[in-house]
Order: C-alpha cells, then sequence, then structure tokens
C-alpha cells in the first residue's frame, strides 16, 4: 500500500529534501522478526530466537502502530546528521537511526519512544564515548520501548584508582559483608554508560567498556543500570574493563532479561540483580569470566532463573544472598576461587559443574536466626582445593541429593558450627579428606549415599547434642575408617560397611548399631575406645582381617542377636562389662571369642 509523505528529515545547510518522495513498502510479521523492505530503505530487525519465558514480550503490539515511519542517516562527514542526538531530536515514533562509522563523543537522551537504533552498515563500527553521567539515558514513557543493536559505548567519566573493597574480597560467608555489598550496589552505582530509567530497552550486540570510578567521586562505574520498574533485555551483549580496571558489568533492581552475553575483567562484579518476588529476571547462556565476583543476586523472594551460563576465574563464581530464592541450572563453574556463596536464602542449585576451584566449590552460611534452606540437586562437585561442599550455621538446613563429590582436597561435604545437613544419594569417593565431616556441634541426616575410598574417614562425627543418622549407604574403600565417631551421637541403621581400613571406630561415643553389614575390612570390624555407649542390634560382622567386635575399653549397653564369625578373631573385651553374659548368649559368636574370665586368680 501507499503510505503518505514520510516526515521530512531536518537538512543541514544546502540540503534540500524531496518532499515528493514517497515510500512503499511491504510489511511481513514473523515471531522473531519484523522487516520492511521498500525502495528507499531496507530494514531487518531479526531477533535470535529466545524462549517466551527468558524475554518479556514487547508492550507496544506492532499490529496496532506504524512501523518505523522514519529512516534517519547520521554521517560525521556528509550528513544529514552529524550527531546522533541531533537525530534523535528530530526522530518520531517508530523511526530507525542509521549511524555510519565513526567516534561519537556525546551523551545521549532517548525520550522517543519504538525507536531503532543501529549501525548503518553491518561492517559499520559505531563508538558512543560519553562525558559525565551516563553515556545514553533511556528516559521513555511507560509500556514503550526501544531498540540498540551493534553499537560500542564508553565514557571519558571515570578515572582509575585504587579498587573499592568487592564482595570477593570481604568475607564472602558474612552476612554483614553480603548486606553492606547489597547496599553499596542498589544506592550508591548511578554512574552508568547506558542508564535505563523507565520503559524498556532492547540491547542486541552490544558492547560496554567499563571503567572505574567516576571523575567526581567514589561512585563504581556500571556499564548498564537498569532501575525499578523498568526493564532491559540483553542479547550477545558484552561487558568488560576498560584498561583493566572495569567496574559493575550490569546493575538491575528493574526486569532484566539476558542472553548469551559475556562479562570479563569486572574488578567489582560482573552482574549484581536486586529483584523481589514481582521481578521478572532470566540469565541464560551467559559468560562471566575473572571478575572479582561473577553474579551476585539479591532481594527478598528473587526468583531470577540462571541457565547454561558458564563461570570462569572469578574470585567468586555465584553470590545468591539473603531471602534470595533463585534457581541456578545446567551451568559450568571453572578455576573459580569459592565457586558459589550462598548466605540465608532459598532456591537451588541443579545440574551443574563446580570444578577446579582455588577453594571451596559450593559454601553455605545461616546467621543471625535467619535460614537457609537451598536445594543442592544433580551437580558434579570435583577438583577444588577446598571442601566440595560447606555447610554452617544452627538455621543452615540444606537439602543436597544426588551429587557427584569427587577428589577435593578437603572434605567432600563439612557440616559445621550446628548446621544440619540432609544428604541423599549422593556419590562421595576420592577426597583428599573425610567423605562426610559432621564437627563439633552440626549434625546430619546421612540416607542412601554411596560413599568410597575417600583418604581419610568415608563419615566422621564429631561430639554434639544434636543425633546424626546414618542410614541405607554404601560405605566402603577408605583409607581409615568407613565410619569414625569422634565423641560422637549416631544412629547407624542398615549400612553396608566392607572393605574400608576399619569399619566402625567409636571413641567417647553414643551409638546405636542396627541391622548394619560390617565385612571384609583389612583390620577391625568393630571397635570401640574409651567409655561408649549404645546397643548392637541383628549386626553381621563378618570377614575382617582383624577383630570383628572389638571392645578395648569401658563400654555400656546392649547386644544381641548379631552375627560375629569367620573374622580373623571374632570379639575381643579387654574389661569385664555388664553384657558379657548377654554377649556370650544372644549372638551367633565365631571359634575364637576373647573375654575376661569369670574366675578369680591370685598369684603368690
Amino acid at each position: 500500500p501507499q503510505t503518505p509523505n514520510p516526515k521530512p528529515q531536518t537538512p543541514d545547510e544546502g540540503w534540500t529534501p524531496d518532499l515528493n518522495l514517497k515510500v512503499w513498502c511491504k510489511v511481513e510479521e514473523t515471531k522473531n522478526s519484523l522487516m520492511i523492505e521498500g525502495n528507499l530503505n531496507t530494514l531487518s530487525a531479526n531477533r535470535r530466537s529466545m524462549d517466551s519465558n527468558e524475554l518479556s514480550p514487547r508492550r507496544s503490539s506492532p499490529r496496532n502502530r506504524r512501523l518505523f515511519e522514519q529512516a534517519l542517516t547520521v554521517d560525521q562527514r556528509n550528513g544529514p546528521y552529524r550527531s546522533i542526538q541531533q537525530a534523535l531530536d528530530v526522530a518520531s515514533e517508530h523511526s530507525t537511526i542509521n549511524v555510519e562509522s565513526g567516534l561519537y563523543s556525546e551523551n545521549l537522551v532517548i525520550s522517543t519512544p519504538n525507536i531503532f537504533l543501529r549501525p548503518r552498515r553491518a561492517t559499520s563500527q559505531v563508538l558512543i564515548v560519553g562525558q559525565e553521567g551516563p553515556t545514553i539515558s533511556v528516559e521513555l514513557p511507560r509500556g514503550t520501548s526501544l531498540d540498540i543493536q551493534g553499537v560500542r559505548v564508553s565514557s571519558l567519566g571515570w578515572q582509575m584508582g585504587p579498587q573499592r573493597r568487592s564482595l570477593a574480597e570481604l568475607d564472602a560467608s558474612s552476612l554483614e559483608g553480603a548486606l553492606a555489598f547489597e547496599a553499596g550496589r542498589r544506592n550508591g552505582s548511578g554512574y552508568s554508560l547506558v542508564h535505563v530509567g523507565s520503559g524498556q530497552a532492547f540491547l542486541t550486540d552490544c558492547l560496554f567498556a567499563v571503567g572505574g570510578f567516576a571523575k567526581a567521586g567514589k561512585e563504581l562505574c556500571v556499564g548498564v543500570k537498569v532501575d525499578p520498574g523498568a526493564e532491559a533485555v540483553m542479547n550477545n551483549c558484552r561487558g568488560g574493563g576498560a584498561g583493566g580496571s572495569g567496574g559493575l558489568g550490569v546493575c538491575s533492581l528493574g526486569h532484566l532479561a539476558a542472553k548469551n552475553c559475556s562479562f570479563k575483567g569486572l574488578q567489582d562484579c560482573g552482574m549484581f540483580v536486586w529483584a523481589e518476588r514481582e521481578g521478572r529476571v532470566s540469565i541464560s547462556g551467559c559468560h562471566f569470566e575473572d571478575n572479582n565476583c561473577g553474579l551476585a543476586l539479591f532481594g527478598d523472594g528473587n526468583s531470577s532463573r540462571v541457565s547454561e551460563s558458564t563461570f570462569t576465574s572469578n574470585s567468586l563464581g555465584l553470590f545468591l544472598g539473603p531471602l534470595s530464592d533463585s534457581e541456578v541450572r545446567s551451568s559450568q563453574f571453572e578455576e573459580n576461587g569459592v565457586g558459589a556463596s550462598l548466605i540465608c536464602c532459598e532456591g537451588a542449585l541443579s545440574s551443574n559443574s563446580f570444578e577446579n576451584g582455588r577453594q571451596t566449590g559450593i559454601a553455605m552460611r545461616s546467621e543471625d536466626g535467619l535460614l537457609l534452606r537451598t536445594r543442592v540437586q544433580g551437580n558434579t562437585i570435583a577438583h577444588n582445593m577446598g571442601d566440595g561442599l560447606s555447610v554452617e550455621g544452627e538455621k543452615c538446613l540444606p537439602i543436597i541429593s544426588g551429587n557427584e563429590v569427587i577428589g577435593n582436597k578437603k572434605n567432600g561435604v563439612c557440616v559445621e558450627k550446628q548446621a544440619h545437613a540432609m544428604l541423599n544419594r549422593n556419590n562421595i569417593r576420592e577426597n583428599a579428606g573425610n567423605g562426610i565431616a559432621v564437627c563439633e556441634g552440626a549434625s546430619a541426616h546421612i540416607e542412601r549415599n554411596t560413599i568410597s575410598a575417600n583418604l581419610k574417614a568415608n563419615i566422621c562425627v564429631g561430639p554434639s547434642k544434636n543425633q546424626s543418622s546414618i542410614l541405607h549407604n554404601k560405605i566402603s574403600f577408605a583409607r581409615c575408617e568407613g565410619i569414625f565417631l569422634l565423641g560422637g551421637n549416631a544412629r547407624v541403621y542398615q549400612n553396608d560397611i566392607h572393605k574400608n581400613q576399619t569399619g566402625v571406630v567409636g571413641v567417647n561415643c553414643w551409638v546405636q548399631l542396627f541391622k548394619c553389614r560390617v565385612a571384609d575390612n583389612k583390620d577391625n570390624g568393630i571397635m570401640l575406645l574409651k567409655k561408649s555407649y549404645g546397643s548392637f542390634l541383628m549386626n553381621r560382622v563378618q570377614g575382617n582381617e582383624g577383630v570383628g567386635m572389638y571392645l578395648r575399653d569401658q563400654f555400656e549397653g546392649t547386644c544381641s542377636r548379631n552375627e560375629v564369625d569367620r573374622n580373623e578373631v571374632d570379639v575381643l573385651l579387654e574389661e569385664k562389662c555388664g553384657f558379657l553374659k548377654e554377649l556370650l548368649a544372644d549372638n551367633v559368636l565365631g571359634k575364637d571369642v576373647r573375654v575376661p574370665s569369670e574366675g578369680f586368680c591370685a598369684i603368690f
């Protein structure tokens, strides 16, 4: 159809527009693209396919508006517009601004909705460098949007200076440090390259060169800042530290969708996201490398969704802040300091890999009466220099299930400082410390795991007023003890404890051992030292190369209906105990039973 004459462009001196020019357009609309073809201009706004849950829909329906009625050209040499802001000032709604290659030293303010700003050609290189304040400021009416594609954005408004303490340089397990970091980014990150104050901004194939600090003060420089109520949709964008002194890549306090973006070399944080329950945040296919912190998620009920992203060589890969409820899945964490740090939050980590970290793979902590109840499921946590997982704090109650915890330089899982962890169906093997270490004051529910070939004990339980439960596990091939109870309080039910150096060792402990198979260990099957308490019921202690049941010091409790045979020595008691008659009468014992004599002997 024939359209009305386009709105004339404001001419430079000596240029006269042809007001009789008529434009013929063919409009084709598809799910992910809008194409306009004509004898005056060909416009292609192809969008990479993004999941509808990850990318918020356009708030202005293209069916109800005229599409890109103007095409304005910016060329520093030949015009008709020699600056981008000059074209923006005269552009009407739904205009396209094509920018010729060059360096544009200006600060842009965009208030006209539905503008499409892009390089004129696919090979054009457009660099926009601002002075003080945001290089690009977006202030659109509510419910409208704009597109910026293929430009590079920087600023002369920062200066190199001493690094501000980042989250990774604070105590990553400190609630106080986390809250200070959150407040600093929410309230003190006003200096940005692109500031989305209102409306919706689509940023595609853009590069943000982020510096250190604003010249006027000590505000951290931010690549893209999104205010509350605004929204940014980023696709295939990059943010990096300019001259090795980068600040913060993205600071989002509104809605955010990011796909296939990269943030590298930022001294503070690749991406900081603060959102509450109504916030829409989706991050997929992004790459965070060599930042102090890769990605930080904060906010009460923040339900961000992070998927298929990579975190490499960051001091801290991922941070989930207090009260957040975010989910991170199918992502890779390689060679970070700490892979992920979680404080007083919920949410889930599922199907990720945390490998070759310089410290702990996943660190979880609660304090100040706040609850941590995160689900850690189906992850691979391997070859980290510290613990595979660390759990600490009185109300730290994570659910850890279906993970592969392999080859970490300390413990596979370390539970301490009054925490209580639930471990179910994990494969925990070949760690240089204990497979599972439940330290003093902590407790754990350990059920249906395969725990094998750890350098120290497969399971070690320290003294605690709370009881730990060890149920239905396969515990084998430990270099030391299968289960080591060092003053611990534990129920040990229906476990298969075999081919360890020693099956079960208890020192000053309280233990219930019920229906366990303790077999084929290289040394003793069951060994209790010092003053211990408990009960042994319906266990099978067989084929051990040392003593099947060795009670070296005082033991008080019950022992009945056990089968103790085919060991090198079946039973060895060094001191008389109250259940001696019960031991001999109510159990099936082998031939070699060594107990104190009931008689009295005097030697003169």
